[in-house]
């Protein structure tokens, strides 16, 4: 999630598979709309600056169970490198430097991996 003045940006989800990350992992609509509300509720409560803030979880079955918020980008950011623009490492560095970040955009030949 990167925090903007202007409030938050969603970017999907990076699966870990054993030692290594992927971008993006699909999430229905009904698992991913919770996890936006729990990220809206989670950095309102923290009074979030603005940030790139990786918030973990797991899945099991339907149900989502929250693990933990990291107020930074969590190294599985890099799965984000060359797959998403801006990858979450720039928006780190344009939220902390109160640049703009007009949208998180997939590039098109990643949205069915």
């Amino acid at each position: 999630m990167a925090v903007k003045t202007m409030g938050p940006l969603y970017g999907e989800v990076i699966q870990q598979t054993g030692d290594t990350y992927q971008q993006p992992f699909h999430l229905p609509d009904e698992q991913r709309q919770p996890l936006y509300h729990l990220g809206y509720e989670l950095l309102n409560h923290l009074n979030a600056s603005p940030a790139v803030y990786s918030l973990q979880f797991n899945i099991t079955g339907q149900e989502i169970i929250f693990d933990r918020i990291f107020p930074f980008p969590h190294p599985s950011s890099i799965a984000s490198l060359g797959i998403q623009s801006p990858d979450l490492l720039t928006c780190h560095w344009l939220c902390l430097t109160q640049q703009p970040i007009l949208d998180l955009i997939i590039h098109p030949i990643h949205l069915n991996s």
